[in-house]
């Protein structure tokens, strides 16, 4: 039975792992397209550190609808293992040099 549940856990984490950079990969493009579009050189990250702001240049709203554009929703792939060697092939592809990102490990 304790085997079972790490067995499950493993998967589980290997899931979110996947399902966690398939996000973050979206929200890259949608966060490049929107500073694209209106010409940043800069994007900063919202943090607890940075001591002034100005709520007029939070670009969250632009990058969320992008995002949303982009992926509407998402359906967790019932064979992730799959879907990692996929994504491993997908971003070998698209990666010029320097190496190849692993997904799901």
């Amino acid at each position: 039975m304790q085997k079972k549940v790490q067995q499950r856990n493993q998967e589980f984490n290997r899931i979110t792992a996947y399902t966690d950079r398939v996000f973050q990969v979206a929200l890259q493009k949608a966060l490049s397209e929107v500073a694209k579009k209106n010409n940043y050189i800069l994007v900063l990250r919202r943090h607890p550190n940075v001591l002034v702001r100005a709520d007029f240049l939070d670009i969250t709203p632009s990058v969320l609808k992008a995002l949303n554009k982009k992926m509407p929703s998402y359906n967790i792939p019932t064979d992730i293992e799959q879907a990692i060697k996929t994504q491993n092939k997908k971003a070998a592809a698209n990666k010029p040099t320097g190496g190849t990102p692993k997904f799901g490990k």
